[in-house]
């Protein structure tokens, strides 16, 4: 677990979360897809969601790392 946070930390990993987020929206992976609606609409639900616990997780770690409080 103590890696987990040292990973979440670390600028490097913002800065590739970033650039995974541009890759997966990006036109061409979203051409895969063309056929099918739904497996789009699954597609970009699952990924954005991802994306939104990754950075959840960040938020916190970087809140505990100031000394705030996140329980209240």
């Amino acid at each position: 677990m103590e890696k987990l946070i040292n990973i979440l930390k670390k600028q490097e990993f913002h800065i590739l979360l970033y650039c995974l987020s541009l890759l997966l929206f990006n036109w061409p992976v979203l051409t895969i897809f063309e056929n099918g609606r739904s497996a789009l609409f699954y597609y970009l639900f699952c990924i954005w969601g991802a994306f939104i616990v990754v950075l959840f997780f960040i938020a916190t770690n970087l809140l505990n790392q100031n000394g705030k409080d996140v329980e209240k």
